[in-house]
């Protein structure tokens, strides 16, 4: 009997069926463990983005691979590996620039965006960039909320004050729909 060695994660190349092991996992107490691809030299989180942030491939769960070769060999056959896809790029972010204000002058979007770029790339000092951005915007609405208005009045204010993405588009231009920040699909 040949002993197969098992390995916690894979990664599988963009766009082809080649799956290598993760070989190099580095665990710290109290934080996520640190993978490094085997196809770029990349190191990334563990469960924070689904492909590696250097070449795209795409993080395989060992025991679904460990799986699909036992099934592979109990049938007599090589595992059917499905091309992994392509992932898209990051989001392209507006450049950030202090004599144009900032994060202040960028929309809600872009700060989502920005978010998720900095979660994806471990950006911490960009991360608190955008939490303080936040906070301020939060406390401006609540300021405008302890005003005698309304609460959809200073939301409404708010809005007006705030700059726009797109201030030369055509006012009949359809807008990009939206993406809520709940991506579970609950």
């Amino acid at each position: 009997m040949i002993t197969v060695t098992e390995y916690e994660y894979y990664a599988q190349a963009a766009g082809t069926t080649d799956v290598r092991p993760v070989t190099r996992v580095n665990y710290r107490a109290g934080s996520l463990p640190v993978r490094w691809c085997p196809f770029c030299d990349t190191s990334s989180m563990v469960d924070v983005s689904p492909v590696c942030l250097g070449c795209h491939a795409l993080w395989l769960d060992g025991s679904q691979v460990a799986l699909e070769r036992r099934v592979a060999d109990a049938l007599g056959r090589e595992p059917a590996i499905p091309v992994a896809p392509v992932a898209p790029a990051l989001p392209t972010l507006p450049e950030f620039s202090e004599e144009l204000g900032g994060y202040a002058a960028w929309t809600m979007e872009e700060l989502a965006n920005a978010s998720d770029v900095a979660k994806t790339t471990n950006n911490m000092e960009m991360m608190l960039a955008l939490a303080e951005e936040l906070e301020d915007r939060h406390r401006v609405l609540a300021e405008k909320a302890a005003e005698p208005q309304s609460l959809v009045e200073a939301v409404a204010d708010y809005q007006e004050e705030a700059p726009v993405a797109a201030a030369d588009a055509e006012p009949d231009a359809p807008s990009e729909p939206r993406r809520g920040r709940n991506r579970t699909g609950r």
